[in-house]
């Protein structure tokens, strides 16, 4: 399901789509959301998660508070956290 992605929101879809151009499976969907946590307000990353993984936005909802229980040591959230790096993610920070 693609929901409507208001502006402030573009160069958030856009810098996931640039780092997952294969799309956001769960098993990656999870990490990629806990290092957007503390950068998004949930409803925001919410919309975002829905929009990018094709979830109903309840759904993306609850992967949202199911990923802000993992912790950030974990070794997927790292390699998440540098992927996104790698692809604007700190360019992307600065603007947030």
């Amino acid at each position: 399901m693609q929901n409507e992605i208001p502006s402030s929101l573009q160069s958030t879809v856009k810098m996931l789509e640039r780092s997952y151009p294969e799309g956001l499976a769960d098993d990656v969907l999870l990490p990629v959301l806990r290092v957007l946590y503390t950068e998004l307000s949930d409803r925001n990353l919410a919309l975002v998660a829905s929009h990018v993984a094709g979830l109903e936005p309840s759904v993306a909802l609850n992967k949202v508070y199911e990923a802000a229980e993992l912790d950030v040591q974990d070794p997927r959230i790292q390699a998440a956290a540098q992927r996104l790096k790698n692809r604007g993610y700190d360019a992307w920070l600065a603007e947030v």
